[in-house]
């Protein structure tokens, strides 16, 4: 089961419950949910987190940092990376329209 959400869908579910409770229901473990926040450039909470907070004691909440430049702004989870393998090569196929960026260039240059 493959889910895409945004970058900031995503890391308010993270930080609303631990990455072992959450990640079963996208079908992949919280290593696997850990590593694809991290290549997103989300932050996630630390181990001791839950813990601390059924303690009611203070717990940190780290906010979510800007997107890198160029990177996109949805997280794709389960599926696992590779669907499948063609032994075709089919060159006259139509080419894929060219992409549609969210951020035009002077308001990317201005950001960064």
């Amino acid at each position: 089961m493959t889910r895409r959400f945004t970058r900031t869908a995503l890391y308010d579910l993270v930080w609303s419950e631990p990455l072992s409770t959450l990640a079963p229901r996208f079908g992949i473990s919280g290593v696997a949910l850990a590593k694809a926040c991290r290549a997103a450039g989300i932050p996630v909470p630390e181990r001791d987190r839950w813990a601390r907070k059924r303690a009611d004691k203070p717990v940190r909440h780290r906010p979510l940092p800007p997107r890198a430049p160029g990177a996109p702004d949805s997280v794709v989870l389960g599926g696992g990376r590779w669907t499948g393998w063609s032994t075709s090569d089919d060159r006259s196929a139509p080419l894929p329209p060219p992409p549609v960026f969210e951020e035009d260039v002077p308001a990317l240059t201005a950001r960064v």
